[in-house]
């Protein structure tokens, strides 16, 4: 299980389950969609010491290592997070979820500050009555308790329900009334919808002009007022991370490896001790008794980055996209995949380079 290569793992995926109480027409979980496994529901206790090892070797003055439990929907499974938890808390780590809220109790959330706990809720702004069903935040007593946790955050999926400045307009009215009760804003996050044989083929009736002409409004509107406000923008916060965050123009860049570093520096483990390529997908890669270059050679035979990179090379995004997921195929990229990528970020990159190239005239 351990040995003397020093770990490159940041993060860890605690794989808890995928049963849920939401029944999300976008989950890439949904049996129907294409990426159902089932789990084992028993803690192996040598993962504890797995988890030790890892946290280990990170220096003190790195960050944690970080352990994301991961659904399903994590809340339903809140015996077992609070178990590890128990064994692992005074190790040199840190602790996060992304859930859906429904299941959140006044335990669940004492619990959560207690341990310092990152907390996202996956939340598609006041669309999410369409695209997850039941919009929690509309749900007063379960927002009361949402509101109450301490480092919370919201994320949504762009679809044919959403675009740009509508779930960024309504992150900051959900925004604005938290910083009512915290110092603080909600941090934010948008993904782009994965296509991994969803079902429901509406989602993909996407607008992908209007998406790229919003893109362009924000990242317009970023540059005009350069960034700058007193208080949180979910708009110029969006940007910005896009901007500095993302963005990658190295020349010697080598997109080997998928660049979401799934099965490398994020490690995807299930309660048994199995490892997995993704959290989001079946390929076993091997378990916690294993030796890590045999780990990694399993991982190499289901990442297929390298194979897109003659094709990615002359995309305009890959900067930002870096070949892209490594479960989408190339039909998959072809048909929906890379439209909807190119329709969010490559108006942000046009803007800086149009600003960039008349500041350099300007000169």
């Amino acid at each position: 299980m351990l040995n003397s290569v020093k770990s490159p793992v940041q993060t860890i995926f605690i794989m808890l389950g995928q049963r849920c109480n939401f029944n999300c027409k976008y989950c890439m979980q949904h049996a129907e969609n294409g990426l159902h496994i089932d789990l084992p529901q028993e803690i192996n206790p040598d993962i504890y010491e797995y988890i030790k090892h890892h946290a280990g070797q990170r220096d003190d003055n790195d960050w944690p290592l970080h352990l994301h439990f991961y659904g399903g929907e994590p809340l339903i499974y809140f015996d077992n997070i609070k178990n590890i938890v128990d064994k692992v808390k005074n190790l040199h780590v840190s602790f996060s979820f992304i859930s859906n809220g429904y299941a959140i109790t006044q335990e669940m959330v004492d619990f959560f500050n207690e341990y310092n706990f990152t907390e996202t809720i996956s939340w598609d702004g006041y669309a999410s009555k369409d695209t997850r069903l039941i919009d929690v935040f509309s749900i007063p007593d379960k927002k009361r308790l949402l509101f109450q946790l301490k480092r919370l955050g919201v994320s949504a999926v762009y679809s044919a329900y959403t675009t740009p400045i509508q779930i960024l307009d309504d992150f900051q009215k959900l925004s604005d009334e938290y910083q009512n009760i915290h110092p603080y804003p909600l941090h934010i996050n948008i993904d782009e919808l994965f296509d991994t044989g969803v079902a429901d083929r509406s989602l993909f009736q996407i607008d992908y002009e209007k998406i790229s002409r919003e893109m362009r409004e924000l990242a317009e509107e970023y540059i005009r007022t350069k960034g700058m406000g007193s208080r949180f923008s979910a708009r110029r916060e969006y940007i910005r991370h896009i901007i500095f965050d993302r963005i990658d123009c190295r020349e010697d860049r080598k997109r080997v490896f998928c660049s979401c570093g799934n099965g490398y520096s994020t490690v995807n483990l299930d309660l048994s001790g199995t490892l997995y390529s993704c959290h989001n997908g079946p390929e076993v890669i091997g378990t916690i008794y294993d030796n890590q270059m045999q780990t990694l050679t399993n991982l190499f035979r289901y990442d297929h980055t390298m194979e897109f990179e003659k094709e990615c090379s002359q995309c305009p995004i890959q900067s930002i996209c870096q070949n892209g997921c490594k479960l989408m195929t190339a039909e998959i990229r072809k048909n929906t995949y890379c439209k909807l990528k190119r329709a969010v970020f490559l108006p942000v990159i046009e803007t800086v380079l149009h600003i960039g190239k008349e500041y350099n005239d300007a000169k």
